[in-house]
């Protein structure tokens, strides 16, 4: 997972980056930091969701941890 989630913030940072390119030959400047700071906020959100599917906090997952434990398929 830890690989993935840097795999998507490289790709978000290249986008960013462009999308900076881009608004440059237009005359608009944004600063390296606001780039960095959109790509740390959607890297942040990409690690969240992780965290959030792969636990057992939700109802559902719950309800799915119990009927896996009572299969023998994970350890209480």
């Amino acid at each position: 997972m830890k690989e993935q989630v840097k795999d998507y913030a490289i790709l978000i940072t290249a986008f960013l980056g462009s999308v900076k390119i881009v608004l440059a030959s237009f005359g608009i400047q944004v600063t390296q930091e606001f780039v960095e700071a959109i790509a740390n906020l959607i890297a942040w959100g990409v690690v969240g969701y992780g965290i959030w599917k792969n636990t057992y906090v939700s109802p559902k997952a719950r309800l799915q941890k119990e009927i896996l434990e009572r299969n023998g398929a994970i350890k209480k």
